[in-house]
């Protein structure tokens, strides 16, 4: 079977944070295959806002609605940075793929969390690079996270 004839399923994805979360929405939805079908912020009229900017109905204040919806299937987690390593980890426990804004953790504990979450989940999780002269950002965020690129295309052609 080439490539052409491969079907593709429709990726579900759940936004977590609307600050730069807002920009993985919108690309979110330039991607053929791709359906956002919820999004989160703790801000209820940012998330009013965001959501009808962007038309996405489903919106929560709490961010678990995104992480345990069994319809969704990828995760970005954009939200505050004490926040992105519980919810890296509860969402690979619930079989998301996950992107996560750096820091993936602000501690050695959480960074190890994730890893053992993502290790367990089969999922593939990824984070957007850190430049190493940030102040705030130490190795935590570069420990190995990543599946390859080739595994998503994988997944999502199965």
């Amino acid at each position: 079977m080439s490539v052409a004839e491969t079907a593709v399923k429709e990726l579900r994805a759940g936004v977590i944070g609307l600050g730069v979360g807002e920009r993985h929405l919108a690309g979110y939805k330039l991607i053929d295959g791709v359906t956002v079908k919820a999004i989160a912020d703790i801000d209820p009229e940012k998330l009013d806002a965001v959501g009808a900017r962007q038309d996405v109905a489903e919106r929560h204040t709490d961010w678990r609605r995104i992480v345990e919806d069994p319809e969704i299937d990828v995760v970005s987690i954009c939200s505050y940075d004490d926040a992105h390593a519980d919810q890296a980890e509860l969402a690979l426990k619930n079989g998301k793929h996950v992107m996560v804004e750096k820091p993936v953790a602000l501690d050695r504990a959480g960074a190890e969390r994730v890893m053992r979450a993502w290790a367990d989940s089969g999922r593939i999780t990824r984070s957007a690079p850190a430049r190493s002269s940030a102040t705030g950002f130490s190795t935590i965020t570069c420990l190995p996270l990543f599946s390859a690129s080739s595994a998503w295309s994988a997944w999502a052609s199965s």
